[in-house]
């Protein structure tokens, strides 16, 4: 697939959308697992080698502390949803390097661990049972999945084994305001 021309952008199907947001968290998982925990992450997903698959596309990720200067207050955080929309815009001049890169459609799935407000956080799988903070807030992964037309998000929750082992299950991307 060739980019998109600069005056007319692509937008990724639903199926690769859903298919990105599960790579994503599946990588996400790995980390957090493997780390114990996760520095906020942006993962740039490119056009799949095969089919809707993105686990056939080129995947390129934002540096930990580029995006720690976007998490250290709520200024950085309204600049993060715009330099996040300059990426995917292949009329920007870093959504054309990045469509060159990594093909086109762009998705970018942005991702950090959090604690979910008491009460809100989706229940863990069968079996599980969270992993709560101090204060009763529960922890949580939360992807957001952006393309160049919209944006959705989900919670994933920490749960934990009868052995104590730290295990999430992949929670289903919410229905997208396209799909059908």
């Amino acid at each position: 697939m060739t980019p998109p021309s600069p005056s007319r952008p692509l937008f990724p199907s639903n199926a690769f959308v859903h298919s990105a947001y599960e790579h994503c968290a599946r990588i996400c998982i790995g980390l957090l697992t493997s780390r114990g925990e996760m520095a906020p992450q942006l993962f740039l997903v490119g056009a799949p080698a095969r089919g809707n698959d993105a686990a056939t596309s080129k995947v390129a990720s934002a540096g930990e502390q580029a995006l720690a200067a976007f998490h250290a207050d709520e200024a950085g955080a309204r600049q993060l949803q715009s330099w996040i929309g300059q990426l995917l815009d292949a009329r920007q001049p870093q959504g054309q390097a990045l469509a060159q890169q990594l093909g086109a459609p762009l998705v970018a799935v942005h991702a950090c661990h959090v604690l979910a407000p008491a009460g809100s956080a989706p229940a863990c799988a069968p079996g599980l049972q969270p992993v709560l903070h101090a204060d009763g807030r529960a922890q949580c992964l939360l992807l957001t999945v952006h393309t160049g037309a919209y944006s959705q998000s989900a919670w994933i929750p920490l749960g934990r084994d009868e052995n104590g082992t730290v295990r999430l299950t992949i929670a289903p991307l919410p229905p997208l305001a396209t799909d059908a």
